[in-house]
């Protein structure tokens, strides 16, 4: 097994595109981390990066205690896991999980010792003889997998390995990771856009944003944590809420809601105010200062054990995608499923002073003092 790292790595296209810009990331011996991000943030190309598919326009990509950029791929000892199996269709099973052995000259009674291995591991056995075609998607992605693992590598780069599956199959696939993971402990770098994914699989979790390292961190640290407005509203499902606000003299006052927290910086300047949905209680919640807001229900999901309500409130809420102000906007909350909510109605949301996140309204930047409450 072996860590890796990256020093100071860009990636500059033909074009001038800059698809990483100065990505620094310390992957330990063993860790399994994820890189997540919207389309076109520049994770699936780090992870190519260290696979030795795309060059190294700036820095060092550094794989144990050796420096790759310019070693070919078949000799960094990794093994890749892409997104559409890319398994051979005319071989059998176990034939596409002997093949990377076989390339490399190893012994027909080690070859079957090593398919066998990974079979059972993957729970493969009855499928050894089958063709792809013959297959799940679930068995397919377990070959893939098969085919990574035979090959004992120093760390497995996986390239939205889930993405072509159902949903149930996707929750089954992440279990089985994860359990793959604890068993064999090798280094895992993961690249996936899914948030839920990046949530439950990873030990850290990596956020990146047109090709820049956002922040770093626990799925909890990031959830509980974020460094930024950006972060803060792609980590968790559904997102969280952002408002316009303003400090005033040391109180926060969120724009349409009523209530002011106090014990925040003197400076006067304009914020953005995250709620988590599970942070919206319905009336008030009676915990110390509290902000509160009128709205009025729109969409009700009736989920089982929790209801999540779309409500919209006037002249307070910010378009995430560029932080400009629109006139009105959708916002979310989660209640326990015996929560009974009809649309149409008109209900009274209050969030206590500690469960608020505040941003610079301009860099998006979160502000680390945070306020006094009793």
């Amino acid at each position: 097994m072996a860590s890796i790292r990256f020093d100071g790595v860009t990636k500059r296209f033909k074009d001038g595109t800059v698809a990483v810009d100065d990505l620094h990331l310390d992957v330990p011996d063993g860790e399994f981390i994820i890189l997540v991000g919207p389309s076109g943030c520049g994770k699936t190309t780090a992870l190519r990066m260290v696979a030795g598919l795309e060059d190294v326009s700036e820095g060092s990509i550094v794989l144990g205690n050796r420096v790759v950029n310019e070693v070919e791929p078949g000799h960094r000892d990794v093994a890749m896991v892409f997104q559409n199996y890319a398994l051979f269709p005319h071989m059998t099973v176990y034939d596409n999980m002997a093949f990377p052995l076989r390339m490399r000259g190893v012994s027909k009674p080690d070859v079957a010792s090593g398919v066998g291995e990974a079979a059972k591991l993957l729970g493969l056995e009855e499928l050894l003889r089958r063709r792809p075609n013959q297959l799940s998607g679930g068995q397919r992605q377990r070959v893939a997998m098969g085919r990574a693992i035979v090959r004992h590598p120093a760390a497995f780069l996986m390239d939205e390995p889930l993405s072509n599956l159902d949903a149930k199959l996707r929750t089954e696939m992440r279990a089985e990771l994860a359990r793959l993971h604890r068993r064999l402990g090798v280094t895992t770098l993961y690249v996936t856009h899914d948030q839920t994914e990046a949530m439950t699989l990873g030990t850290r979790v990596a956020v990146m944003r047109d090709g820049v390292m956002q922040q770093v961190g626990t799925p909890q640290e990031l959830y509980r944590h974020p460094r930024n407005s950006f972060v803060a509203r792609f980590i968790g499902s559904p997102p969280m809420n952002l408002m316009r606000g303003e400090l005033v003299d040391g109180a926060l006052e969120i724009v349409g809601a009523a209530g002011a927290v106090s014990g925040w910086p003197a400076e006067n300047r304009s914020v953005l105010v995250g709620i988590r949905p599970e942070a919206w209680h319905a009336g008030g919640d009676g915990a110390g200062e509290s902000v509160s807001l009128p709205a009025v229900v729109e969409v009700v999901e009736e989920l089982g054990a929790e209801t999540i309500v779309h409500f919209r409130h006037q002249a307070s809420a910010v378009d995430v995608a560029d932080a400009n102000v629109v006139d009105a906007e959708t916002f979310v909350a989660r209640f326990d499923g015996n929560a009974t909510v009809t649309v149409g109605e008109r209900m009274e949301l209050s969030a206590s002073a500690s469960a608020l996140h505040v941003f610079d309204a301009e860099t998006g930047e979160a502000l680390e003092t945070t306020p006094v409450t009793a």
